[in-house]
């Protein structure tokens, strides 16, 4: 994925961690919960990305399978053949281009592990100021404001999340993204999913790294994951947050 894919979705993650906050408060909002037992959605992207991607569902393990051409600012950035397999404790991004696959442990796991040592107050404290952060940051751009409303999609009851220009419509109570369109500093975002098969069986490769490449674990990168999801818990729990 493009880095500046990546920063589109952060700013959604922001939204994501906004309803975390608001979660029951016996609930850990950072452990992974599986939204199907079993599930296959696919989608066409049409924007700055062109192409496929196909999502898979297996209890609490997805893998993004994706075939798309991306064009920015008028450059032709390459295409991208890649699978990224998504487990509770672990990631793993497969090149099927380059016959790589690189590994690291799950940044949402190692949120979920530093937010169980905290006590009951700073729990509190983390979900408060959570919402706080995700809305702080919204306002940081122009017109960051973000909206939400209510709607349906595909037969489906959705969020509508709106900022900075763009707009994603996610599978209410199941966190599924079925649309999402809209641009952002010349970068057209066109997705939408073209069919979805809840309970449709998931072949056990489509979860697995292909025959033949072998997943390195990248341990710089996973240190660097397990510092910020303390960093983040440890400002999340100040007591001064946002003063």
């Amino acid at each position: 994925m493009h880095p500046w894919k990546r920063t589109i979705t952060s700013i959604f993650l922001i939204a994501a961690l906004m309803i975390a906050a608001n979660a029951a408060a016996e609930e850990n909002p950072f452990k992974v919960k599986a939204p199907f037992k079993s599930a296959i959605v696919k989608y066409t992207h049409n924007g700055s990305e062109k192409g496929k991607s196909t999502l898979y569902y297996k209890g609490t393990t997805t893998a993004d399978h994706r075939q798309t051409k991306t064009t920015l600012w008028g450059m032709d950035q390459g295409e991208q053949n890649t699978i990224t397999i998504t487990k509770p404790k672990e990631v793993i991004v497969v090149d099927l281009n380059k016959r790589t696959a690189r590994a690291t442990g799950n940044q949402m796991d190692y949120m979920a592990q530093e937010y169980e040592k905290l006590s009951t107050a700073e729990k509190a404290r983390v979900k408060k100021n959570a919402e706080k952060m995700g809305k702080s940051m919204m306002n940081l751009f122009k017109g960051g404001q973000a909206k939400t409303r209510e709607g349906t999609l595909m037969g489906k009851p959705v969020n509508i999340v709106t900022v900075m220009g763009l707009t994603a419509y996610v599978w209410k109570d199941k966190g599924v993204l079925l649309k999402q369109e809209g641009s952002l500093m010349g970068m057209k975002l066109d997705t939408v999913a073209t069919k979805v098969e809840v309970g449709a069986p998931v072949p056990a490769d489509k979860l697995e790294v292909p025959a033949g490449i072998k997943a390195v674990f990248d341990k710089k990168a996973d240190q660097k994951q397990r510092q910020m999801a303390k960093q983040m818990m440890d400002m999340l729990k100040d007591p001064e947050f946002g003063k």
